[in-house]
C-alpha cells in the first residue's frame, strides 16, 4: 500500500523552475526583447531613410523640370507662346522687341510680363527699360530655385529691345539627368 503522506507525481510532468535558474530565464527573455526591439529599430530606420532619398529625389526631380519649363510656361501666362521661341531643351528664350521700324516685335509691357512670371527683380526691367542704343549690350542675373536666370539686352530705338535669356540650372539637377 502507499504512504498517505507521500506524494508522488508522473514522470510526464514538467520540472518547475527552480529558484535558482528563475534569474537566468528572464534575463534570457529581457535579452532577447532588448535584441528584437534593436533589429526592429534598425530596420525602421533602414525603412525611413530609403523613403526620406526617395522623397528628396523626386523633390529635385520636380525641381529641375520646373527650372525647364519655367520660359514656356512665363511665355504660356504672357500670351506670347507663339511669338518668342524657347529653345536648347527649355533653357533658352530670345524676346524680340518692337521698335520704330520693326513692327512683329513684342511691345515692352509683354517683356515685362515674360520677365515678372520668371521672378526678375525689379531692376532688371527698370535697367532695360533705361537702357540706349549707345549702351550696347547689357546683363544681369537673378537667382531661382532651380539654378538662376542670365539675361542679356540690347536697345536701339528701330528695332527695340531684343532679350536673350539662358537658364544657368543648379549643376546638382543637372546632374539628374546622369543618373
Amino acid at each position: 500500500m502507499s504512504d498517505p503522506n507521500v506524494i508522488t507525481t508522473p514522470a510526464s510532468a514538467a520540472p518547475q523552475p527552480t529558484k535558482s535558474n528563475r534569474p537566468l530565464l528572464l534575463t534570457v527573455i529581457i535579452l532577447s526583447a532588448v535584441v528584437l526591439i534593436g533589429i526592429v529599430a534598425i530596420v525602421w530606420t533602414l525603412i525611413a531613410s530609403q523613403v526620406t532619398a526617395n522623397q528628396q529625389y523626386e523633390e529635385k526631380v520636380a525641381l529641375r523640370d520646373a527650372g525647364l519649363s519655367a520660359f514656356e510656361d512665363a511665355t504660356s501666362a504672357c500670351n506670347i507662346s507663339g511669338t518668342a521661341p524657347v529653345s536648347d531643351g527649355g533653357e533658352t528664350l530670345a524676346l524680340e522687341g518692337k521698335g520704330k521700324k520693326d513692327f512683329d516685335g513684342l511691345p515692352f509691357e509683354r517683356t515685362q510680363c515674360v520677365l515678372t512670371a520668371l521672378g526678375a527683380p525689379s531692376r532688371v526691367t527698370t535697367l532695360m527699360g533705361e537702357t540706349r542704343a549707345l549702351d550696347g549690350r547689357q546683363l544681369d542675373s537673378w537667382d531661382r530655385p532651380y539654378g538662376s536666370i542670365d539675361v542679356t539686352w540690347t536697345y536701339h530705338p528701330d528695332a527695340g529691345l531684343d532679350a536673350l535669356l539662358t537658364l544657368q540650372l543648379d549643376p546638382a539637377l543637372k546632374a539628374l539627368d546622369e543618373k
